[in-house]
């Protein structure tokens, strides 16, 4: 399967004491990251061909992630590196109770400034499948590039999968264009404050009541529900399947949700066959989906072992050990 991976290329920096701010934090700990970069990065140690489609800016931090995103064999031929603006940058600290806060610089940045002209049609016609996610609909001109891209795709029948991720402060703009990428999605993920938000229910809710209700309104091939340490549940046009999360020692979940979306691509693409894949997907059974989902929780559990989401993350070789005995921790 060749996956295009679009969107958000960042350099992660990631301090772990909890009650600091950016404005005392002293340690902070660099990972290549971004949407693209982590589904990326987990994808092709996964075995898949990746391709990624981003900006980043003509800098040290630009280079920095060139090498690091080589050095996992993907395919770079559609990063642009622009002279304007900087590479995007994501700066984490936790509040006294241990959540996070995010902070991006500079603004704008490179990331954001991806155009409908930088897309080849041809090279979009090549791929089996195109990940992206709510963050990079947040601002123009990449939302505009994203939503296109996600046409033409749906045009020439390459599967879109799309993490629901999204930060509901950033305006109605951002919310009805996620809105309307779902409507082109097969493959729609969120965790269980995003399915709150997506369903108008709460968060107290049952999970499989607010499916229901975001059902209604749009028609993918299936709907994934992460649970953290409940496990996935996915939703399908007829019944639901699940599976139970790898029990691991966590030390930070950033890029937990990129790393599970790249074993679910890895599920697929062990069942999907070679040709028609799109038409495919929605013929599949509910046992076929359960099996695609365990190596989707194994993966985000793995992700979570380590600070940054990639970092020590397993060939594939170690994973495929992992996932036939159920052992999470793999050296």
């Amino acid at each position: 399967m060749k996956v295009l991976a679009i969107g958000e290329l960042t350099v992660d920096w990631l301090s772990l004491t909890s009650g600091e701010s950016m404005l005392t934090a002293c340690n902070f700990y660099r990972y290549p990251g971004g949407n693209a970069a982590n589904v990326g990065i987990v994808a092709s140690r996964l075995g898949l061909n990746v391709e990624i489609l981003a900006k980043i800016g003509d800098d040290l931090h630009g280079q920095y992630l060139l090498a690091a995103l080589a050095e996992n064999k993907l395919d770079l031929s559609q990063v642009i590196v622009d002279s304007t603006y900087g590479t995007a940058q994501c700066y984490m600290t936790r509040n006294a109770d241990g959540s996070p806060v995010y902070a991006n610089w500079p603004r704008p940045h490179a990331a954001q400034m991806l155009e409908i002209n930088d897309i080849d049609p041809g090279r979009l016609a090549a791929c089996d499948l195109m990940h992206c996610t709510g963050i990079s609909l947040v601002a123009d001109p990449r939302r505009k590039a994203v939503l296109e891209t996600a046409k033409r795709a749906k045009e020439q029948g390459v599967i879109i999968a799309f993490d629901a991720c999204f930060p509901t402060g950033q305006g109605k703009d951002g919310e009805q264009a996620a809105r309307s990428l779902m409507n082109l999605a097969d493959i729609i993920k969120v965790n269980l404050s995003e399915l709150s938000f997506w369903s108008g229910g709460s968060i107290n809710e049952n999970p499989a009541k607010m499916a229901q209700k975001l059902l209604q309104d749009i028609k993918p091939a299936a709907l994934v529900v992460t649970l953290g340490k409940d496990g996935a549940q996915i939703y399908l046009k007829e019944g639901m399947v699940q599976a139970k999360a790898y029990p691991v020692d966590c030390i930070c979940d950033v890029g937990a949700g990129d790393a599970f979306m790249a074993g679910l691509y890895y599920g697929l693409n062990k069942i999907l066959p070679d040709k028609t894949k799109r038409d495919a997907l929605y013929a599949l059974p509910q046992e076929q989906w359960q099996e695609i989902l365990k190596p989707a929780c194994l993966a985000g559990a793995l992700a979570t072992r380590e600070i940054g989401a990639t970092e020590k993350f397993p060939l594939l070789p170690e994973f495929e050990r992992a996932l036939e005995s159920r052992a999470a921790l793999v050296d």
